[in-house]
C-alpha cells in the first residue's frame, strides 16, 4: 500500500476546496458539486482526478485547476499512534493488530 501512488488519474473521493452549487444535502444531483463561481468555498469529495500535471504542480479535477499543495494538505494520509506492541490504537480506544491471522482473513 505504501508502495502505490496517492494520487492517480481516475482516483475518485478527493477533497479539494471549490465554489459549489448546492449545501443542501436534499438536493441529491447537485449537492457539493463543483462550479467555476458562487458566493463561499466549501470542501467538496465529490470529485474524480481527470490529469495531473507534475511540471505546473497542479491537478485537474473535473476540468478545474488545482494546486497539488492543496490537494495534499486536505488528503494527508493518516499516522495513527501505536503501542509499545506496534499495534495501531485509535481515538475511541480500539486498536487492531495487522499481523493478527483473524484480521488478515477480514481484509481479504
Amino acid at each position: 500500500m505504501n508502495d502505490s501512488p496517492r494520487y492517480f488519474v481516475g482516483r475518485e473521493n478527493i477533497l479539494v476546496e471549490s465554489y459549489v452549487v448546492s449545501i443542501c444535502p436534499n438536493d441529491k444531483d447537485n449537492y457539493l458539486k463543483l462550479c467555476n463561481e458562487g458566493s463561499n468555498k466549501f470542501i467538496s469529495h465529490k470529485t474524480v482526478i481527470n490529469e495531473i500535471n507534475e511540471d505546473e504542480d497542479i491537478i485537474i479535477v473535473q476540468n478545474m485547476k488545482f494546486d497539488i499543495k492543496q490537494i495534499q494538505k486536505l488528503n494527508n494520509r493518516h499516522i495513527f499512534k501505536e503501542d509499545i506492541l506496534g499495534n495501531f490504537i485509535f481515538e475511541d480506544g480500539f486498536y487492531c493488530d495487522y499481523d493478527s491471522t483473524d484480521v488478515k482473513l477480514k481484509l481479504i
